[in-house]
């Protein structure tokens, strides 16, 4: 007898109650496309185990039950890491205020490109241009969907088939193979490599500029830094050597956040740097703690040109990244409403001691450590944030982490040897109960 025929059909399955409550929730041909995909596993279970293999109606509609409760796939969860700008869980957290924003300023229509004052058709960016020509002092802004893409936009308008001289201790890799090197030469700019890894001098600069030269380069390391026998060249040196031969000079300050300092001191960091600069790229999200973005500053004769590259429209930012940098740089201007990453990098080892000591009652259980936590993001390696951790020790340790993440939210900690770690530093004041549930179940 043909083993196959044991399956049930697709419809002898949805007319079983169990499935009519999936009907109810979700379109018919979403569930029909995963009940197809399980059924296509029991068949494959069958061809792996012909004699022995027999189809249970109930435990196909309960893996089908188990798929379709994956959705939605992006959800809430409770980052007990410490880590601020934890790239795997969406970097910097928006926080209450500037979900608010989004909610009463995208619920509906805005005025994305029209000028109230006027009734035209009015320009994306000019929501922003207050905002950054203030904080920073730029002439000119202009912003794209994320750093790479604002480096990208650069380099092809302004270097293209022309050299671009960088130096070697600058050649970076920023993650997911992000190569300064590959998108340098991408749109056909030749890179110009100057010094060594390790040390790079002025005249190494001067020597490499010729009459084919567009940029010289600077570029923030990010995640990474050298000790020892090391020199890199000043931006002020950099800067009146750039004048001196009428080249422009370019800084990608790519994540050199303003979290490396307090906020107010890395905003003043960023202004000087600009004022040696003809163009300066840098994160929205790493730098500012808010929406994923590429934000471009500089001179006018420098960045104006760009808005009019065709990549502008390829990289150009979305309402939902635009609202949520306003909101964003908003913060740095209210005196009531700090950033949700603001609040969190501010907050001091003594806060979170009373914080966790009050947790650890609750939870009657752990062993209070003080120590630190990097900032995140893939970059500030040199940033440390003095913090407090509860050690907790299941019996078993991969058990506990897997029904953390399983928990409803999930829950993500850090582990090591057999203990788990919680910094509440990144825990908001409201998932303190879900957080102390979901550890009291995966300590049983």
């Amino acid at each position: 007898m043909n083993p196959f025929q044991h399956l049930p059909s697709v419809d002898a399955l949805l007319a079983h109650p169990e499935a009519q409550t999936l009907l109810e929730k979700w379109k018919r041909p979403w569930v029909v496309y995963h009940l197809r995909a399980v059924l296509e596993e029991e068949r494959e279970k069958i061809r792996c185990n012909k004699d022995g293999f027999d189809p249970n109606p109930q435990q196909i509609l309960k893996e089908l039950h188990r798929k379709l409760e994956n959705f939605p796939s992006l959800v809430p969860l409770i980052n007990a890491t410490g880590v601020p700008i934890h790239t795997n869980v969406g970097r910097a957290p928006f926080g209450e205020e500037l979900m608010e924003h989004l909610r009463r300023t995208l619920t509906g229509y805005c005025n994305l490109e029209l000028d109230l004052s006027t009734g035209k058709r009015g320009k994306r960016g000019d929501h922003l241009e207050g905002y950054l020509k203030f904080l920073f002092g730029a002439q000119s802004i202009h912003l794209v969907n994320n750093n790479a893409g604002a480096v990208l936009l650069v380099l092809a308008h302004h270097a293209r088939e022309r050299e671009v001289v960088l130096s070697r201790g600058e050649l970076v890799e920023i993650g997911a193979s992000f190569r300064i090197p590959d998108i340098i030469t991408f749109f056909g700019a030749k890179l110009k490599e100057v010094g060594t890894t390790n040390r790079t001098h002025l005249r190494d600069y001067e020597n490499a500029i010729g009459e084919n030269t567009a940029l010289l380069m600077k570029v923030h390391p990010s995640n990474f830094f050298m000790e020892g026998f090391t020199k890199e060249v000043e931006l002020a040196d950099l800067c009146a050597l750039s004048k001196s031969y009428g080249i422009a000079l370019y800084e990608d300050a790519g994540s050199m956040g303003l979290a490396e300092y307090s906020f107010e001191e890395g905003r003043k960091v960023l202004q000087e740097h600009l004022s040696h600069v003809d163009i300066l790229t840098f994160s929205g999200d790493k730098l500012l703690g808010g929406p994923q973005c590429g934000i471009i500053l500089g001179k006018r004769e420098f960045v104006e040109p760009l808005k009019k590259n065709p990549l502008s429209r390829v990289l150009r930012a979305d309402k939902m990244t635009i609202a949520a940098l306003e909101a964003t740089l908003m913060t740095y201007l209210r005196k009531d409403a700090p950033s949700a990453l603001e609040k969190m990098i501010s907050t001091t080892q003594e806060q979170l001691l009373e914080r966790t000591e009050r947790f650890q009652r609750k939870l009657g259980q752990g062993e209070i450590l003080t120590g630190d936590s990097p900032l995140g993001g893939g970059a500030h390696p040199r940033v440390r944030l003095p913090s407090v951790k509860l050690a907790l020790k299941p019996d078993h340790l991969s058990s506990a982490l897997g029904r953390l993440r399983k928990h409803e939210p999930p829950v993500i900690v850090q582990a090591e040897d057999d203990r788990l770690f919680i910094d509440l530093r990144t825990v908001f004041e409201k998932e303190e109960e879900m957080l102390l549930h979901a550890l009291e179940e995966a300590m049983l």
